[in-house]
């Protein structure tokens, strides 16, 4: 939360002020929690877990009252399992990994960032090449309107690059 205030009188003078709490931004609040993910502690004390597990995490009271979890900041992000691999199939849990998953390398000032790094994000920090490939597509176009009732369309058919995740060349063929 930070704080905003409002000026309020003549011409502009700031002879009474009216301020509130209002929530950040909400990038600037999705960046600091990102940080702090990335500076997680696993709790790895067997008291830790126990209390972790069996009841709730006491946080520090205005008083100075300490935290029920030993040796931990209550200001900092914890964990007791690391996060999934997600790069990996888990038929178990229900995902598939990235092999074979298509991604994006559109460009452009009308693409969005996450989208111009798809494939680095889905492919290489995972390990894995991008493919090329050339596929033909067809779709509607040229339609037009026929008198009451019906929408006439041609069918067109275009060359267009798509690319996927797959398994480094090595990886693929089994020379020993």
């Amino acid at each position: 939360m930070r704080r905003v205030c409002k000026c309020h009188g003549m011409s502009g003078s700031c002879a009474t002020q009216t301020c509130w709490l209002q929530l950040e931004n909400f990038a600037i609040i999705g960046n600091a929690l990102k940080k702090e993910y990335r500076r997680a502690s696993r709790l790895r004390d067997t008291d830790a877990l126990e209390a972790a597990s069996n009841s709730v995490v006491q946080l520090p009271q205005e008083d100075g009252e300490e935290n029920s979890i030993p040796n931990v900041d209550a200001r900092r992000l914890v964990y007791l399992d690391p996060s999934p691999n997600f790069c990996l199939a888990n038929k178990t849990a229900g995902w598939l990994g990235t092999v074979g998953r298509e991604c994006s390398r559109a460009r452009g000032k009308d693409v969005a960032k996450e989208q111009r790094s798809s494939c680095r994000k889905l492919c290489r920090e995972c390990g894995l090449q991008v493919a090329r490939r050339i596929v033909t597509v067809k779709s509607s176009c040229n339609c037009r309107f026929k008198w009451c009732c019906s929408v006439e369309c041609d069918t067109c058919v275009k060359k267009v690059a798509r690319f996927t995740c797959v398994k480094p060349l090595m990886q693929r063929t089994n020379r020993y």
